[in-house]
């Protein structure tokens, strides 16, 4: 798919040369430009070490932008020539709580070029604390604003640009109290080496950003600085903002000595300040602090996380790194073999309080005494195994994941597909010694592949953890069912139906005879095997299977569960597929319901539940209901998800779908060919929804009455489908039944005949009588023996069947 962002929103070519005034020491005393680039320049709205920030007006569009001009002395030669890359990587970032770049460019022509920003911009804004300090915000609604800003840098960090100058100066809140994040990634985009420019400044000039910057930053070196950077100068600003001050004092402090007290001296806790901050507050904000950054949160998204924790009054996760404490999260992330190591000591205890009580020497005492510690020495073994499994995967995932992140590594951090592929590059021979820490690792490459749609690239990881879990653990262990399952639902989303049904039910069966049916992995592969019988058509197994994995959902996970609505959402679809909308929609709304409470508007898990319940309002013709549901769930995915994953590919087809039902063919066309390039792109010709992306352009122009173009569509569509899913699959009907009719409109009697007989046949079987597949297919019987002129074979199948329908070629 063509990239649909402007080309003046990325581009650094081809600006107008205008004259433009040299900035003067203070722009607010000197006179303004008139213009820079297609820019009219009306005010300062701020100046500072690294340039001038004016309010402009944009020719085209017109709109009203803050425009970040930079100062010369800080631009290198080198910055120059990487400038117009990094700066279209800049304005790829779409979040609500980030300041839209619109352009970046250059003004001025060779050594005198200088960079510029038009970024959006935000009319009443205030830095974040002293937005909190004029609003009076209490405690907990400082964190729940102090959230948002946190997951729009983890945003950043997943687009793989790192902001390097967070300060409440570049975290604003808006008239209408949203945060907006504000210079994200300039830093980078004007200079790799940022900390040592500005460390060469002045004090005057260079107290403001120093304050905030990690110990790692301070030490000048680019290749140190990764996402953990980001997290402490959160921490800096959280500190700030729930403190009223800074974690060090260095307004008096020459340069090295302001250097050394982030790096060595300890910060004064919170609860100093505020008594009521002391407890978890209080060990959020030391965590995002910790000098070591292996001891930070490892990501703005785990510090985010921790925040919703406490304001749902939730155990957090961080705590005092105590010895007490790190054993305690050893233990739950090694439950099996920390229970039976934990009941022997305790055991073992209890055995030597009752000896010194009682005497010391019964033989049957001692050898059970010697058993109990042998059988103790074994299970710490175990234990010691699995942290060491656990630590390497850690180290593995920080140096070469993160670590990849580098642009030193990579040359530009594009996105995290570059990222993933740097990591993936290492993992072949590096765990020799520990093949189990290499089906760790390559289970998290291969499932997070899955997840950004990534199939090909997340099989062979998949497959080879598989292996490696098998040959080192055998199949009845449940860490091989979960690598089962992993390959399974990859399978799925391949359209790899009847490869993905064994391994469902195999690591089914294993979990199954480990820990029974109400473990909650039971309860995942049950309802993964669900969905795969969804897909085969077979909606008498699919539909008590899912009904019974969301009754123990519920009973033992609540209604809340992210789990609890993913089985909601499967039977909710099956009902839609069915025709049951009754007993759809209520699953759908109150999936959706729970999710924007609970996840938040833009959280996948919505995105899904609101693009679905579309859908279903759709097959069941409410279109009214409809319409708005898919044009938000598609605008929320392009910018949440991308325009090329699959989920914002699903709803690109059913959004031009809804519109050619609606016969407003001006707006379903672009769509709908749209959704076949991209398909055809990302997940292949042979793949099921290509083929329904293909199935709905001949829609397109069979509702035009271009049947000469329609008929070879769906020609290949019917083979597709054959060779994807089976000649008995509902989807084949579908394709034939369309054929069926097309070749009708084209007088092709006699090899329209067989096409629409099978298509009943496939309905009648699949879905039932009364569904309105197959009554549209008894329609299309009727319709083709009256234009044959068979009126003996039309008044049979009218007969069957008077009441007719209209074909429903939806996903």
């Amino acid at each position: 798919m063509t990239d649909k962002t402007p080309t003046s929103e990325s581009s650094t070519a081809g600006l107008p040369s205008r004259p433009v005034e040299v900035v003067a020491s203070d722009p607010r005393t000197a006179s303004l430009p008139r213009s820079i680039g297609h820019y009219h320049i009306k005010r300062v709205i701020d100046f500072g070490g690294m340039g001038v920030v004016y309010e402009a007006i944009q020719d085209q569009p017109r709109r009203v932008v803050a425009l970040k001009v930079m100062k010369p002395d800080l631009v290198s030669r080198s910055a120059l020539r990487r400038f117009e890359y990094e700066s279209q990587l800049l304005a790829r970032l779409r979040h609500p709580n980030i300041a839209q770049i619109y352009e970046a460019g250059t003004h001025g022509e060779g050594d005198k070029a200088v960079p510029f920003f038009a970024m959006e911009y935000i009319p009443n804004a205030r830095p974040v604390t002293e937005h909190a300090r004029r609003m009076k915000l209490a405690t907990r609604d400082r964190l729940a604003l102090f959230a948002k800003v946190c997951d729009a840098v983890h945003h950043g960090h997943l687009k793989g640009i790192i902001h390097r100058d967070l300060k409440p100066g570049n975290i604003l809140v808006d008239s209408s109290g949203e945060p907006k994040v504000i210079d994200f990634g300039v830093a980078r985009a004007i200079d790799a080496d940022m900390a040592a420019t500005t460390l060469q400044t002045g004090v005057g000039q260079l107290i403001g950003t120093l304050q905030y910057m990690s110990p790692e930053q301070c030490e000048a070196d680019p290749h140190a600085i990764d996402t953990r950077s980001d997290v402490y100068a959160l921490g800096v600003v959280l500190y700030e903002l729930l403190c009223g001050s800074l974690p060090y004092d260095l307004s008096q402090k020459p340069v090295l000595d302001a250097v050394r007290a982030i790096r060595e001296d300890t910060p004064a806790r919170p609860s100093t300040f505020d008594r009521t901050l002391r407890g978890d507050v209080e060990t959020i904000i030391l965590k995002s602090l910790e000098k070591d950054r292996e001891r930070r949160y490892p990501s703005a998204e785990a510090l985010m996380s921790d925040i919703h924790r406490y304001l749902r009054h939730e155990p957090i996760m961080a705590r005092p790194p105590s010895v007490r404490y790190q054993f305690r999260k050893f233990a739950r992330r090694n439950r099996a073999a920390v229970i039976g190591a934990a009941a022997v000591f305790v055991a073992l205890l209890a055995g030597a309080i009752v000896s010194l009580v009682f005497a010391v020497g019964q033989a049957q005492a001692r050898r059970e005494s010697e058993r109990r510690e042998v059988d103790a020495r074994v299970a710490q073994q175990e234990a010691v195994r699995q942290m060491k499994i656990a630590q390497a995967i850690n180290d593995f995932l920080n140096e070469d994941l993160l670590g990849a992140a580098s642009p030193q590594e990579l040359g530009a951090t594009a996105s995290i597909i570059e990222v993933l592929n740097a990591a993936s590059d290492n993992v072949q021979g590096r765990f020799e010694d520990e093949p189990l820490v290499e089906a760790g690792v390559r289970s998290t490459l291969g499932n997070t592949y899955a997840s950004l749609g990534e199939y090909s690239s997340a099989e062979p990881h998949l497959i080879e953890s598989l292996r490696l879990a098998r040959e080192r653990l055998g199949n009845d262990h449940a860490e091989t069912a979960r690598s089962m399952n992993d390959l399974a639902v990859l399978y799925q989303l391949q359209g790899r139906y009847d490869e993905a049904e064994p391994l469902h039910l195999e690591a089914l069966d294993t979990q199954r005879s480990l820990t029974g049916d109400e473990d909650p992995d039971t309860l995942v592969y049950m309802s993964d095997l669900g969905a795969v019988y969804f897909y085969q058509s077979r909606y008498d197994e699919a539909v008590p299977l899912c009904v019974r994995t969301l009754k123990l959902r519920r009973r033992l996970l609540g209604n809340d569960d992210p789990e609890t609505h993913e089985t909601m959402n499967v039977l909710a679809v099956i009902y839609t597929q069915m025709g049951r909308f009754e007993d759809a929609e209520p699953l759908f709304v109150e999936t959706l319901t729970t999710a924007r409470r609970t996840r938040g508007e833009d959280h996948p898990d919505t995105l899904q539940a609101m693009a679905n319940l579309g859908s279903m309002y759709d097959s069941a013709r409410r279109f009214d209901d409809a319409e708005p549901l898919m044009i938000k769930s598609l605008e929320l995915r392009r910018r949440v998800l991308g325009d090329d994953h699959p989920e914002t590919l699903f709803s690109i087809a059913n959004l031009g779908l809804l519109y050619l039902k609606l016969d407003r063919y001006d707006h379903a066309e672009p769509l709908l060919v749209e959704s076949l390039e991209s398909r055809r792109r990302v997940l292949g010709t042979a793949h099921p929804d290509t083929a329904t992306s293909l199935n709905n352009l001949a829609g397109f122009y069979t509702r035009q009455k271009l049947y000469d173009q329609a008929q070879p569509l769906l020609a290949d569509l019917v083979t597709a489908w054959r060779d994807a899913l089976g000649s008995r699959h509902v989807y084949v009907g579908i394709g034939l039944a369309n054929y069926g009719s097309c070749l009708t409109h084209l007088q092709r009697f006699e090899e329209a005949e067989p096409a629409l007989l099978e298509a009943h046949e496939i309905f009648l079987a699949r879905v039932g009588a009364d569904h309105a597949r197959t009554l549209d297919s008894i329609k299309y019987l009727v319709n083709l023996y009256d234009a044959w002129s068979k009126a003996d074979e039309a008044a049979v199948w009218r007969a069957k069947q008077p009441v007719s329908g209209v074909a429903n070629t939806g996903e």
